[in-house]
C-alpha cells in the first residue's frame, strides 16, 4: 500500500512545480525590466533637437494657394534663401508670334487660292480716284480686324453671368465670386446682403492682371441681360468671358446665340456644385469647367483662380485692346 499511495502524491507535488514555473515565466514576460527610462525629459529633448536638425535640410514648397500663386507671378523660395518672381510673358510672347505667323500663312494661302494661284496686280492709278478725281476714303487693315484685334470700342470689358436662379453663379452672388471676398455665397444667403447684385443691373470688378501678362489692371463690368443691354456688333466685342449654365436656351435672344461661335469670341466657364452631373450639352462646347465645393468654402479660391486665369489669358491674347499700359 506505501508505494501506491506515494504515486499520487508525487504527481500532485509535480503539477504544481510545473504551475510555478509557468506562473514565474509569464511574469517574466510582463515584467517591465529593460524598459525603465532614466530621464524622460532628455530623452524628449533629444528627439527634438534631431527634429530640428532635419527640418533645417527641408526646402518649403508652400501651400495649395501659393502654389496657384507660382504660376501667376507669385513669389516663390529661392535657391539662396531670397524670394524669386517667376514671370512666364516670354512664354506669352512666343505663343503670340507663332500665332500672328500661322494667320499670315492662312491669309496668304487664301489670298492666292482666290487669285488663281497669280499675285494679283495694283490697280492702275485713274482707278483709284472717284468722281470729280477725289480719291475714296481708305481702309485700314485695323478697320476690317476681327473682335480680337487691338481696337475695341471704348468701354469696359464685359462679363456676362447666367440671368436663371438656378444657376450656381448670378447676378446676385456674383458680387461676392468674383468681388474681393472670393468666396461663393448660396443665392439665399447672398439676398439678405446688402451687398448683393440685383438682376437686369450691372456692377463692375477691378483686378489687377497676372504679372505674367503684364500685371495691367481691367475693371470689368458684369451684366445678366445681353439681350437688351448688348445691342449693337460692337457692344459684342466687348464680352470678354461668359459664365454659362450649361444650356443652349440661355442663348436666346443674344447676337452671338450659337455656342459655338460665341465660345470662339469670348471666354467659357461653367461652375457646377459637388456631386452634381456635368450637362451632357456642355461638353460639345469650349468651355473650361470648375466645381465649388458644398460646405468647404476654403475651396472657392481654387475656383475663382481658375476663372480669372482664364479671363485674363483670354485678353492677353484676343482682347489686347483692352490693355492700357
Amino acid at each position: 500500500d506505501g508505494p501506491g499511495e506515494d504515486g499520487p502524491a508525487a504527481e500532485d507535488k509535480e503539477d504544481k512545480k510545473e504551475e510555478k514555473e509557468d506562473r514565474e515565466l509569464l511574469l517574466s514576460w510582463l515584467s517591465p525590466a529593460g524598459f525603465e527610462v532614466a530621464s524622460l525629459a532628455a530623452e524628449v529633448e533629444a528627439d527634438r533637437d534631431a527634429v530640428r536638425r532635419i527640418t533645417s535640410l527641408e526646402i518649403p514648397v508652400g501651400d495649395s494657394s501659393s502654389i496657384l500663386r507660382a504660376g501667376a507671378g507669385g513669389e516663390v523660395a529661392g535657391g539662396d534663401g531670397g524670394a524669386r518672381r517667376r514671370d512666364f510673358a516670354r512664354v506669352l510672347s512666343i505663343y503670340q508670334d507663332v500665332e500672328r505667323a500661322e494667320h499670315r500663312a492662312r491669309h496668304a494661302s487664301s489670298s492666292s487660292k482666290s487669285g488663281g494661284g497669280k499675285a494679283k496686280r495694283p490697280p492702275p492709278p485713274s482707278s483709284s480716284r472717284g468722281k470729280g478725281g477725289a480719291a475714296p476714303p481708305s481702309r485700314s487693315p485695323s478697320s476690317s480686324a476681327p473682335a480680337s484685334g487691338s481696337r475695341l470700342p471704348p468701354g469696359n470689358p464685359i462679363i456676362i453671368v447666367p440671368n436663371a436662379m438656378t444657376s450656381v453663379v448670378t447676378m446676385v452672388n456674383a458680387p461676392f465670386f468674383l468681388g474681393e471676398d472670393a468666396r461663393y455665397v448660396p443665392r439665399e444667403v447672398a439676398l439678405k446682403d446688402p451687398r448683393a447684385g440685383r438682376r437686369g443691373g450691372t456692377f463692375s470688378v477691378t483686378r489687377r492682371m497676372a504679372s505674367r501678362l503684364g500685371g495691367h489692371e481691367l475693371t470689368y463690368d458684369v451684366i445678366d441681360n445681353p439681350a437688351t443691354r448688348l445691342k449693337r456688333p460692337e457692344d459684342w466685342r466687348r464680352v470678354v468671358a461668359v459664365v454659362c449654365q450649361g444650356q443652349s436656351w440661355q442663348f436666346k435672344g443674344w447676337r452671338l446665340s450659337d455656342p459655338v461661335e460665341l465660345f470662339t469670341s469670348a471666354f467659357g466657364f461653367y461652375v457646377g456644385l459637388d456631386g452634381a452631373a456635368v450637362p451632357a450639352e456642355l461638353r460639345g462646347w469650349n468651355v473650361k469647367t470648375s466645381r465649388i465645393s458644398r460646405d468647404r468654402r476654403g475651396m472657392d479660391n481654387v475656383c475663382m483662380a481658375s476663372f480669372w486665369n482664364g479671363v485674363e489669358e483670354f485678353v492677353s491674347v484676343h482682347k489686347q485692346g483692352f490693355i492700357r499700359p
